[in-house]
């Protein structure tokens, strides 16, 4: 699955219903710091992974509970790399102001990456939080599944419609 700057954005308004006021400029401010690693490309430029759009979603939602940029921004590049792979259901995300620690379940037993964040502000800056990014990708994946059976099924009822013309 791949999507555009579109499809993002209306699955960021479908997500989170009260950020309507998201348009494509506000947008590219979350979009500049995760890059598109799909294969496809519309108008010249690379569609955005179902991978890309989970950080999307989460640099979103760790900005709907008021977190500054600053605070989250050190951690997206080890973020993008940790989550190459796979997101499952148990992926945790545990920061705190000089370590991201990535913990996941695999056959049975924890697993924990652990990345040395660069201190950008040794004043302030970034807080200790954990964030349950399996949790929002999973329900980004029925989100999506979903629009994408309706509009299957939408541009078939609209091929019968024509058919019968």
């Amino acid at each position: 699955m791949e999507f555009s700057a579109i499809e993002i954005l209306k699955v960021l308004r479908s997500l989170f219903p009260e950020e309507k006021s998201y348009k494509l400029p506000r947008l590219k401010l979350v979009t500049d710091l995760v890059p598109p690693t799909g294969r496809t490309t519309r108008y010249g430029r690379k569609k955005y992974s179902f991978r890309d759009l989970c950080i999307i979603m989460w640099l979103v939602d760790m900005r709907r509970q008021g977190f500054a940029r600053t605070q989250y921004r050190a951690a997206v590049p080890f973020v993008c790399r940790a989550i190459s792979k796979r997101i499952t259901v148990h992926t945790t995300l545990l920061a705190s102001k000089t370590q991201l620690a990535i913990t996941d379940v695999k056959n049975g037993l924890p697993v924990h990456e652990v990345y040395n964040l660069p201190v950008i502000d040794p004043h302030g800056g970034r807080f200790t939080w954990s964030y349950d990014i399996g949790s929002l990708a999973a329900e980004i994946y029925k989100l999506v599944t979903k629009e994408k059976t309706d509009e299957t099924s939408s541009d078939s009822r609209t091929a019968r419609h024509v058919q019968r013309r």
